[in-house]
């Protein structure tokens, strides 16, 4: 039994580690760290496999496990603030790595220094919704609360990314059509 569950967790990884390593680059920006963070993450999920009860599918269990090691992070080592300034670093460098799909990663920018403006569970609502995918009810497993809240809170993040982009102009209006059919 035990080469068989190896087996399966072989084959989760492989399946799932690109997506946990997104949703753990969506907050943190030094690559070492994000690799870390990764790496600890498949450490708990595979110590914990023996305890998964199905209640989800596995992808969903691994951004619960990847949210509770970003929320750990977060208390540990960074204030809103510097999460911040990390993420204008990261544009500024992105602006002078342009390349053929030039205005795709303008919009990209954009839309990551909007969501750098947001809350931590504005900005983790949106990034599990709109740029992952997941619905309303895995989004409520991952962040541990109610999916009656996840919807609040993406109504809210929307409204204030709204905010955000009418600040913008032209190139907002671009951003909201292209990421927030909503």
């Amino acid at each position: 039994m035990k080469g068989e569950t190896e087996r399966i967790f072989r084959d989760l990884y492989n399946e799932h580690y690109g997506d946990v390593y997104r949703f753990v680059m969506q907050s943190v920006k030094k690559q070492e760290e994000v690799e870390d963070l990764v790496q600890d993450i498949f450490i708990q999920a595979y110590r914990n496999f023996e305890k998964f009860r199905g209640e989800c599918g596995y992808k969903t269990w691994l951004f619960a496990i990847a949210h509770n090691q970003l929320n750990s992070m977060w208390r540990k080592f960074f204030r809103r603030k510097q999460i911040a300034e990390q993420y204008e670093q990261d544009l500024a460098a992105e602006a002078y790595a342009m390349d053929d799909e030039w205005e795709k990663r303008i919009l990209t920018a954009d839309l990551h220094a909007s969501l750098a403006q947001l809350s931590d569970a504005y900005r983790e609502v949106m990034v599990l919704r709109y740029i992952h995918d997941f619905s309303v009810a895995d989004a409520a497993i991952i962040m541990n609360t109610k999916e009656s809240r996840v919807r609040v809170l993406t109504h809210r993040a929307i409204i204030k990314l709204r905010e955000i982009w009418e600040r913008g102009g032209e190139k907002a209006c671009k951003i909201e059509s292209d990421y927030l059919k909503a």
